[in-house]
């Protein structure tokens, strides 16, 4: 894993999970975990088009979508709100921006805890495929349609939407994504580099959720499961070790807490490798969740070992320290 320090990181915050969670911020002391309940229904809305990937490859016509969620203007008033995104899972390959229903728990209580939400969505590798996203084939197109840069881009593009939403979004971004999106959601915090145009560090979140990541593609000891790897090599166009997606980031310090279950389909030591990559940079601490083989959002309304703290409330409580 390589780690880059030319550039500073503005107090980035990090909750990581594969096969475990990494988080800053105080714990809460919930008693009990909220009910499953999905949030009303919400139309998808497309993306301006200044956010769209034709605006830097006139060749791709995806159109990216999000649902919003607002915050009861009852309780939080009218806004702006310090807004969220959720990214969703799939192995690089499935779903849309509904994600699973346990994201969609995640919309409903983060709304009602008084952030903007918008589940987005991004470009699939084969075979899934978004609104006018480019088909898989043979093409050199086809082939790049969904593979890397173009996922990771379409996160960027879409909290530089968010954050041009200024009559609703107060400018603190804040990303929580599970499998694949917390991949998505660590890089797109992390990467300076303008493979969009407008994205620079000033563009970065303020703190990010990671719920079973991975987090450094060209891991691939100890053997992991054949699916692990049948997945990178869909999504990364391989048959070995990937050199050129190992992480890559520029970090300042920052706090990090970790907890971790023990049978997560992401390997344990991909969390291991990025808790060991911050460590220098960071107050580090990891707490392990036993007898566990729950994944992704999968994790929202379940206790931790501690018998008390859910992780949903554990979110919350995160990202609400890291409210300006």
């Amino acid at each position: 894993m390589k780690i880059l320090t030319s550039h500073t990181h503005p107090a980035l915050g990090v909750f990581l999970s594969s096969c475990a969670l990494i988080l800053s911020g105080a714990l809460s002391s919930a008693q009990s975990c909220p009910s499953d309940i999905e949030p009303p229904a919400a139309s998808q809305e497309q993306l301006v088009a200044c956010y769209q990937p034709h605006i830097y490859d006139p060749n791709d016509n995806t159109i990216l979508r999000r649902l919003r969620y607002s915050p009861d203007p009852a309780i939080w008033g009218t806004g702006p709100y310090p807004t969220v995104l959720t990214i969703h899972g799939g192995e690089f390959s499935a779903e849309n921006d509904h994600g699973s229903a346990y994201q969609a728990f995640a919309d409903k209580d983060l709304s009602d805890a008084g952030f903007l939400v918008f589940s987005i969505e991004y470009r699939l590798a084969p075979d899934g495929l978004i609104l006018q996203q480019t088909s898989h084939d043979n093409t050199v197109l086809g082939i790049a349609s969904g593979r890397p840069p173009q996922q990771s881009n379409d996160v960027k593009q879409e909290i530089l939407a968010a954050r041009a939403d200024t009559a609703h979004c107060n400018g603190t971004i804040f990303l929580v994504g599970g499998s694949s999106g917390g991949t998505h959601a660590l890089w797109a915090a992390l990467d300076p580099n303008a493979t969009v145009p407008g994205w620079s560090s000033a563009s970065f979140p303020k703190a990010v959720v990671g719920l079973s990541g991975v987090y450094d593609l060209t891991l691939r000891t100890p053997p992991p499961p054949q699916q692990f790897i049948n997945d990178v090599q869909n999504y990364t166009n391989t048959i070995d070790n990937f050199i050129g997606l190992e992480y890559q980031y520029s970090v300042s310090p920052l706090p990090l807490v970790g907890a971790a279950t023990n049978g997560d389909p992401v390997p344990h030591y991909q969390s291991d490798e990025m808790f060991g990559a911050l460590f220098g940079h960071a107050n580090v601490r990891e707490v392990t969740i036993h007898n566990s083989n729950l994944h992704a959002f999968n994790y929202w309304h379940k206790l931790e070992d501690n018998g008390t703290t859910c992780v949903s409330a554990d979110v919350v409580s995160f990202l609400q320290a890291h409210l300006p």
